[in-house]
């Protein structure tokens, strides 16, 4: 099972509740599909290669900005003309495609999640193919 976990660059550290479900995804075995960027996806990584999990595929632009783990990437091409959050959020939008079947995580501080989601339809709105929002 593929998973992808993507999230905001305002999370630096993971809590003990995501730790867990992250946990219980490398006793599941599964792929999980993260992101280069500084934040939530540094965090995720850096907890993965801390427990040497090898089923990681690092998602990047033309340069990957991080890989703890030196996992396997891959290269999304950027949308032509694009810049700031369309030219990275390209790379997000393969990977809740590559997890389309599976689960797909964003993990939001608690006090950004207002600023787009007042109402229980938090994901569809904003984060289209997210299924779960963790809010940390």
């Amino acid at each position: 099972m593929k998973v992808f976990i993507g999230g905001s660059r305002a999370v630096s550290k993971l809590n003990a509740a995501i730790r867990g479900r992250i946990d219980d995804l490398i006793k599941r075995g599964c792929t999980i599909l993260i992101g280069d960027a500084n934040g939530a996806d540094k965090a995720v990584q850096q907890y993965l290669a801390d427990r040497h999990y090898p089923h990681v595929v690092i998602f990047c632009m033309e340069k990957c900005r991080n890989n703890i783990g030196n996992w396997p990437t891959r290269n999304v091409e950027p949308p032509a003309c694009s810049t700031g959050f369309a030219y990275y959020s390209a790379k997000d939008i393969v990977m809740s495609q590559e997890a389309r079947k599976n689960e797909r995580w964003f993990i939001s501080p608690r006090r950004a999640i207002f600023t787009c989601w007042p109402t229980k339809r938090i994901y569809r709105r904003c984060l289209p193919g997210v299924e779960r929002v963790i809010l940390i």
